[in-house]
């Protein structure tokens, strides 16, 4: 499983019902849309777009197969230099990507991705632009709290310690997140209650969603959008196994920050759905953001 897979999740009835901005979650209100879901990150190549489709609501039994779309034209722009590179569709992961790697993704460039593709014998074509975050996110990996810390360890005043990372803000990057990956997840080192006061699970229930247990993320929109330090913890709600964890820091641009702060706010109190901002033109939905990238690693120890 992909480490961005909670950076690209979709809701169900976005896939399967979205149409209107304004939808009730029908089949009348059904109409294809091209679903894009993708990131690109300065200095490396552009890889991993998912392009797929909706479905009617009547398709109870989604498929991988039903979903993706082998056949799109991808091209992605450089709207500075106005190079451009048609993206090709990669059999193995269901995504486009750049095989000759020599399309350059650049801070604080702003990129075009077109998508044209047919759907119920209909030819659809979405559009949307990106703007990369400046340079200067980094994390200050001396000021953060990332070695290692015993399950839920509390200090000499008896409050629980978390894992914390402090970072250089980038300009317009809208968004923060934290993608950690649990390396030595098992059925044998999950935490389980009552050391673990969040999940009252079973090895078996554990096995049968290791990877989804494996993979957490968790994000803040709340910080200023010019240049300075900040600092996010890690909630030990996320951290569900003893061992090592890679966690991946996001300063994620403008597209992608609507995105997560919108598509589970999407029902009004009369009971009507409204469409996440995606900031995609024409006949699609999902997102198609940028961010920078920062890797670190921590331990969690058991009592």
């Amino acid at each position: 499983m992909n480490k961005l897979k909670f950076l690209f999740y979709i809701p169900l009835f976005l896939i399967t019902a979205c149409g209107e901005s304004k939808v009730s979650i029908d089949n009348i209100n059904y109409k294809p849309k091209i679903v894009i879901r993708g990131l690109i990150f300065p200095g490396q190549p552009v890889s991993g777009i998912s392009i797929t489709r909706n479905l009617p609501i009547r398709e109870q039994q989604l498929t991988l197969d039903q979903l993706i779309i082998a056949d799109a034209k991808v091209v992605i722009t450089n709207l500075s230099s106005t190079v451009t590179d048609t993206l090709v569709f990669d059999p193995i992961t269901a995504t486009y990507y750049d095989p000759e790697h020599n399309f350059s993704i650049q801070h604080n460039t702003s990129y075009k991705l077109v998508v044209a593709a047919q759907i119920d014998g209909k030819n659809l074509n979405a559009t949307s632009v990106t703007k990369v975050p400046q340079q200067g996110f980094y994390i200050i990996e001396e000021s953060s709290l990332l070695d290692s810390l015993y399950y839920r360890e509390r200090d000499e005043k008896d409050s629980i310690r978390t894992f914390t990372v402090r970072f250089e803000r980038s300009v317009n990057a809208e968004t923060y997140l934290m993608s950690m990956n649990a390396l030595d997840a098992d059925t044998s080192t999950y935490v389980y209650s009552p050391v673990n006061p969040y999940s009252d699970l079973k090895p078996s229930d554990v096995l049968k969603d290791l990877d989804d247990f494996k993979y957490s993320t968790q994000w803040s929109s709340l910080f200023e959008n010019q240049p300075g330090q900040s600092e996010m913890s890690v909630f030990w709600f996320f951290l569900s196994f003893y061992g090592r964890y890679q966690m991946v820091v996001y300063a994620a641009d403008e597209n992608y920050s609507d995105f997560i702060n919108t598509y589970d706010q999407v029902q009004d109190i009369d009971g009507n759905y409204d469409e996440p901002v995606f900031h995609i033109d024409g006949d699609g939905i999902g997102v198609f953001g940028s961010a920078i990238a920062d890797t670190v690693y921590f331990k969690v120890l058991k009592p």
